[in-house]
């Protein structure tokens, strides 16, 4: 299996941190940019954001909506009159960078031998070298149970010499305690709210060499092997309580980690994270060595060989774990990686895809115990969604919330940046992504656990939704981004809408009939579950109509949203219609957006996904091939997602989040009830074996194999027992599964 990221150059001149390799613990995050005279780990801390707690509410914007209402039901554009009315400021808060830990380095820069590699599976980073007849090798990791980062510099020659520091971007100061670097900072204040986290970087040494200071740096001679243990907290406690004691937690993480000694934390930290890295495996192809990932760049460009395939599976499974871990902050934009204090869109969350695709691949993968992290996030998004709520909309009905485009540190809820943030039904979208973990585990408590979230997001759109024509709609209603026609961007009813609010309805049901407490609002819901319009709508030209109410599409749109077709992926409303109309338009949809022009990695990522529910293995290809190819602009030398039109200056994680859930749509499409192998085989990956998927239902995928585009052999494990349909190779496979057992279904 390839779990070996691998290059066999130091980084070049200016490349930065767009080629600075990736380590993480959910905690935080470290960009390890290395040239050989210096180092460079940039540093952040999932706590760590501008501003203090605040709310971006319009106090009383609800006294506007019934005239903008029927101003919108007129078909009147009015983006004007709704941003100024319900929009209160552009941006949010900002996640920031910790700062830097430096490492400055004698010598000269000249090496042989040089191999830098990101071991996947055990989450550690090594680099060795020769210089000038002295063997070096850099070894990193960040440990989750310990929460540390740990770095060890070993030399053969006890011939290592450098000087460290910390640096930062925030005002602060730095001291030195003998062997420790302490840096004290204070977070920056942005759209007119104060900065109000405080923190403190910790970096504690061991050494066998000689280590003095000089009141800033320490200096290091001499030394065969040096240890860095390194810690950062916040005062962060929750989104209206910072009173944590930062300087004294993030010393006593460093010092515990110094006394239990490097290799007990290594190997502590290689236990925690290869168990969970393990759970699932992926071979494309045949068996090979271990290959530099610019040469598998190269082969997969020119001979498309599928080595980089598999490697890159396996890279953004490892972004996963390194970002998305239980007690922290969930990856934002950048996930656990920004080392700006002005980075593209405050790499805070948006929440009209992006979070949602952070989250994809975890229920497939065996990870579903990592939705707590999002759990816990929704809880307090909630709370401050209810204001929002209230003074937006006027709905003060139970513990009704509501969440638009963006949300940070701070949770805050209501519109922001412009009209197009008028989009209430984010916090719905979410909800439904805390669902998927449901389908596939089958867990009764995360069901209970989700239900007062499900509970007040039903209720708010009860109250919500407004009569039209024959129907209950969504007003004010927005289309991620996109403007409907000359209407504007402020309209109602979007399929968008439509979608996401039916299957969250859907979704609040089967929580109500689990928790039985709410007998009047689980019959409301199920008569306007009724009264929603349908799921899409063709229009004149063949296409989804992304406005349900309105016919602006056209066969030249290439953006990069495909809002109106969450009901094929990651949704199923409009998947599951089976009306060959709508089908063909979906396909239409798709094949007009996919062609050249507004590409971001994640719109390509979510275009696999949606292919290969269509089961188009041809257009899946095509989709791969745009992202997985550097010539294309769409990934960074380090792997991370980029966007071509800022000229690789802006990277977004999400489309690493997502890209190991798309692969898998084309492997295995898991439906309740049904699942289907191969439904949409790349042309180029016609051999392989998959291990450990899981599937709806608390089915797991043990072992598929399959040669030349066949399926050889499938075992399944049922962990609850049940009846499952087993599509493969052109025939249908029944399984009536006892609990606990495995069975071979095909081989």
């Amino acid at each position: 299996m390839r779990n070996t990221y691998i290059f066999n150059a130091p980084s070049e001149d200016f490349s930065g941190i767009n080629a600075a390799l990736p380590l993480g613990n959910g905690y935080m995050g470290m960009q390890v940019e290395d040239n050989i005279v210096y180092e460079r780990l940039a540093l952040n801390e999932s706590t760590l954001w501008s501003g203090g707690p605040y709310d971006n509410d319009l106090n009383g914007a609800y006294a506007s909506l019934k005239e903008l209402r029927e101003s919108a039901f007129k078909d009147r554009q009015r983006d004007f009159d709704w941003e100024s009315k319900f929009v209160s400021q552009w941006g949010g808060q900002i996640m920031l960078p910790a700062g830097d830990f430096m490492a400055y380095f004698a010598n000269s820069r000249e090496t042989s031998n040089y191999k830098k590699q990101l071991d996947l599976r055990c989450g550690i980073l090594t680099t060795t070298f020769e210089k000038q007849g002295e063997r070096v090798e850099k070894r990193y990791f960040a440990n989750y149970p310990s929460r540390v980062i740990c770095i060890r510099y070993q030399s053969d020659r006890k011939a290592m010499n450098f000087a460290c520091e910390i640096a930062s971007k925030s005002s602060g100061s730095l001291t030195v305690e003998g062997d420790t670097l302490l840096f004290h900072g204070a977070a920056n204040g942005a759209r007119g709210v104060d900065g109000a986290i405080r923190y403190t970087i910790a970096a504690r040494l061991r050494t066998d060499g000689e280590l003095w200071d000089n009141g800033k740096r320490i200096f290091i001679k001499n030394a065969g092997t040096t240890e860095i243990y390194l810690s950062i907290v916040t005062n962060f406690v929750s989104d209206g309580d910072l009173s944590a004691p930062h300087e004294t937690l993030a010393r006593a993480l460093a010092d515990k980690a110094y006394a239990r000694g490097y290799e007990a934390l290594e190997n502590e930290h290689v236990s925690d994270f290869s168990a969970i890295y393990d759970r699932v495996s992926l071979r494309l192809g045949k068996e090979t060595g271990d290959v530099p990932v610019k040469e598998l760049q190269r082969r997969f460009a020119e001979e498309d060989d599928c080595g980089w395939v598999e490697l890159y599976f396996n890279f953004t499974r490892y972004l996963i774990l390194s970002s998305t871990r239980n007690g922290a902050q969930p990856p934002s934009l950048q996930g656990k990686w920004n080392d700006k204090l002005s980075p593209p869109w405050d790499c805070k969350y948006t929440v009209n895809i992006n979070l949602q695709m952070n989250y994809w691949s975890l229920a497939p993968l065996g990870l579903s115990e990592l939705y707590n992290s999002l759990l816990e996030k929704m809880k307090a998004v909630a709370k401050k969604g209810k204001k929002t709520a209230r003074e937006t909309y006027g709905i003060e009905r139970g513990d009704s919330w509501v969440l638009h485009h963006n949300t940070d540190l701070w949770n805050v809820c209501a519109p922001i940046d412009g009209c197009w943030g008028l989009t209430p039904v984010c916090g719905a979208w979410l909800m439904n992504e805390l669902f998927t973990a449901y389908e596939y585990t089958g867990n009764e408590d995360f069901l209970r656990e989700l239900y007062p979230l499900f509970r007040g997001c039903a209720q708010f759109f009860c109250e919500f939704l407004v009569p039209f024509g024959e129907y209950l709609v969504t007003c004010p209603s927005t289309s991620p981004e996109r403007m409907n026609g000359a209407l504007g961007y402020v309209t109602y009813g979007s399929a968008h809408d439509n979608q996401i609010v039916r299957e969250m309805f859907e979704h609040y049901l089967v929580c109500e009939k689990l928790v039985r407490a709410d007998a009047a609002l689980e019959k409301e819901t199920e008569e306007k579950l009724k009264k929603l319009p349908p799921p899409a709508a063709v229009s004149e030209c063949g296409l989804v109509r992304e406005f349900y109410f309105h016919d602006f599409d056209y066969l030249e749109d290439t953006h990069r949203h495909l809002a109106h077709l969450y009901g094929v992926y990651p949704g199923n409303s409009v998947f599951r219609q089976h009306d060959k109309e709508l089908d063909a338009a979906v396909k239409n949809t798709l094949d007009c957006r996919s062609k050249a022009g507004d590409w971001t990695g994640w719109g390509i990522v979510w275009r696999i996904a949606l292919y290969a529910r269509l089961g188009d293995g041809a257009a899946v290809t095509a989709m791969l091939k745009t992202f997985l190819d550097r010539r294309n602009g769409l990934m960074l030398e380090n792997g991370f997602g980029a966007l071509p039109y800022e000229n690789g200056s802006a990277f977004q994680y999400d489309c690493n989040g997502a890209f190991p859930a798309a692969l898998l749509e084309t492997l295995v499409r898991s439906e309740k009830g049904r699942v289907t192998l191969l439904p949409a085989l790349p042309d180029f990956l016609r051999d392989g074996e998959l291990k450990g998927v899981c599937l709806r239902g608390a089915f797991r995928l043990e072992k598929l194999t399959f040669s030349d585009g066949k399926v050889t052999r499938c075992d399944i494990y049922s962990e609850k027992g049940g009846a499952l349909d087993i599509s493969a190779n052109g025939r249908l496979y029944h399984l009536d599964a006892e609990a606990d057992r495995t069975y071979t279904v095909i081989g």
